[in-house]
């Protein structure tokens, strides 16, 4: 049974009656979006995940792949405004994608505040949510954390992957829902490179991403645009032109 469990806030997240869901599996990453049998003026374009939408939470305090930012842009393409609330709620799962605990309550690490947006016809705007390591630092200590006064566990007593799912309600009732699974990758003391961390309990190994092909997104090109939008995981068609391709 895991230990070390943090304080969990006792209000959970209501399925919604009219959502079908459509789980992601995979222990890396994945995304999939649902549709009701509700129509909807409000476009969602998918979500974007920052620093990568694949690969793995690098479990260590200070390392850039410890965490997630995740961006879900939408647009209103109906005649008549519409209201859009977004709320994001993290969980742990073992490797087969159950609940890490066995419930959905001890599982669940936080759900943040409900965010609604009013959207004019034609109006865009998007949600936005970052999971830092200290939201799951204490059921994944590991041996730096004394730093925090937390004890380190075993590997198998670190939940295995990370969700995000994101839920968006428009006024008119339609659901749009997707999650982001990111495995946990612990870095084995001695086995860790400038390329790539070997992970604690045989999950695998986390690779560097290849930047190279976002290399142009640095460079002084008074063509490119400068929007925050640029490289932030999700592609824009607004924004991939000849020589400035957005990566997404």
């Amino acid at each position: 049974t895991p230990t070390n469990r943090a304080p969990l806030d006792p209000a959970r997240p209501r399925r919604r009656a009219d959502a079908r869901r459509l789980g992601a599996s995979s222990a890396s990453s994945a995304s999939t979006g649902i549709n009701v049998n509700v129509s909807s003026a409000v476009n969602f374009t998918g979500v974007g995940v920052s620093p990568t939408a694949h690969g793995m939470l690098v479990n260590t305090p200070g390392h850039p792949h410890n965490g997630l930012k995740l961006k879900l842009p939408f647009t209103n393409t109906g005649n008549t405004t519409e209201n859009v609330t977004c709320r994001f709620t993290v969980t742990m799962h073992d490797y087969a994608d159950h609940f890490w605990t066995g419930y959905r309550d001890n599982s669940t690490l936080a759900t943040s505040v409900a965010e609604t947006h009013e959207l004019a016809p034609g109006g865009s705007s998007e949600c936005l949510y970052a999971v830092d390591r200290s939201v799951y630092r204490a059921n994944a200590a590991m041996y730096l954390d004394g730093m925090y006064n937390l004890t380190e566990l075993d590997s198998a007593e670190k939940f295995y992957a990370l969700k995000v799912t994101v839920t968006a309600r428009t006024g008119s009732g339609y659901v749009y829902e997707t999650d982001v699974s990111k495995g946990l990758c612990t870095p084995m003391i001695g086995y860790t490179t400038r390329s790539g961390v070997y992970c604690e309990g045989n999950r695998g190994t986390w690779q560097e991403p290849d930047w190279e092909e976002l290399g142009h997104l640095d460079d002084d090109n008074t063509n490119c645009s400068t929007s925050s939008r640029v490289g932030d995981g999700t592609c824009d068609s607004d924004l991939n032109i000849y020589g400035c391709w957005d990566g997404g």
